[in-house]
Parts: C-alpha cells; structure tokens; sequence
C-alpha cells in the first residue's frame, strides 16, 4: 500500500527531474543513492533557508525539485534492487520518507525544526545504509570511493544546513557539535581521497 502511495505521488508532482536511467549498473546504484544521502540534507537545508528568510525564493525551487528528485531516484532504486537486503533498507527509507515529506513541504516553524531535523537525521542514516548495501552487494573494487567522494557531496549540504539552523537561533545545543564533525568528517575524507591508490582526475 505504501508503495503504490508513493507512486501515486510520484505521478502528482507538477515538476520536471532529470532523467534517471533504469537498469542502472551497480557503480551507477552507489552514485545513485549516494545522492540521495546528498538530497536529505539539501531539503532540510531549503527548509531552513525559507525558515530564515534566506534567498526564499531560490531555496523553494531547490527544496522542489529536491524532493521530486529524491523520489523519482527512490523509485529507480527499487527498479534496480537485486537483492532483499537492499529491498529490506529501501523499506526502511521509504516508511520513513512518507511522513518527512509532509512535514519538510510544510510552512517552516522554528519550533518543529528541532524534531524535523532529527528525523531528518534518521532518514540520512537509512539513505546511509542503502548506500553501504549495494556497496557490499556490487563487490566493486573502487565502491568505497565513490561512496566516500559521494559522501562529500552530503557533507557539504549537512554543513550549511547546520550553520543555517544556527543562523535561525534554532535552540539546539547539538548543532555547533554537528557543525564541526561535519566539517572535520569533510576534511579527513578529503585526505583520503587524495591519499588514496585508486585516486583518479574523476574521483
């Protein structure tokens, strides 16, 4: 039921995406839903932008065709699962997606951020561990990297999410500590990419 939910949703949205090919290959899968990890924090990010009456405009169009992109990627994702571990963390990305969704589409309110941004928490380690999945799954010798410089495209999006919640005077004492890990996450990850034998002019 909740499948057929989302495809409904999917078939309502009045936005154009790009393109996701069907009958991805397991290192198009890891990009894949490693954006969506990117994606999570992108809306949370445009919510909070709108909060704070940052670029309003702009910030609407993102968190727009942010969602409409993390959903039509949601459903390649399903086209593409090989196996019922994979399945199994989609489901739990879904079941929590069908509610964040209403609430991150909904007018910003300072005092449902705190709550908001940590179930948005909770979707980014589930898009987390669909990631880790298909990397487990595609035995890909080069799939850690690519989840690692994918990551980074996360961290970026999770480091001005954090500074905007600060910036709105969201009342979280965990926001400076998320701030820095975020930013120390970003830096370390960054040496390893450069540090490491399979490093490529793409990665």
């Amino acid at each position: 039921m909740k499948t057929m939910l989302f495809a409904l949703m999917m078939v309502l949205i009045p936005v154009v995406v790009p393109n996701v090919s069907w009958g991805m290959t397991d290192a198009e899968a890891i990009n894949v839903s490693g954006r969506q990890r990117m994606l999570s924090q992108r809306m949370m990010k445009n919510y909070l932008m709108l909060g704070a009456d940052v670029k309003a405009a702009e910030a609407q169009r993102q968190l727009d065709s942010a969602v409409a992109l993390f959903e039509s990627q949601f459903l390649s994702l399903r086209d593409y699962a090989p196996t019922d571990a994979i399945n199994k963390q989609l489901d739990a990305v879904e079941a929590l997606w069908l509610p964040h969704r209403e609430a991150i589409l909904a007018a910003p309110n300072r005092d449902d951020a705190i709550p908001l941004m940590q179930e948005n928490l909770s979707l980014l380690k589930a898009c987390d561990d669909v990631v880790k999945a298909i990397e487990a799954h595609s035995g890909i010798a080069s799939g850690y990297l690519v989840n690692i410089s994918g990551r980074q495209r996360m961290l970026s999006q999770k480091i001005a999410k954090a500074y905007l919640a600060i910036y709105w005077r969201v009342e979280d004492p965990r926001l400076e500590e998320e701030f820095n890990a975020a930013i120390n996450l970003f830096e370390g990850a960054l040496e390893e990419l450069e540090a490491a034998d399979d490093n490529t002019v793409a990665l």
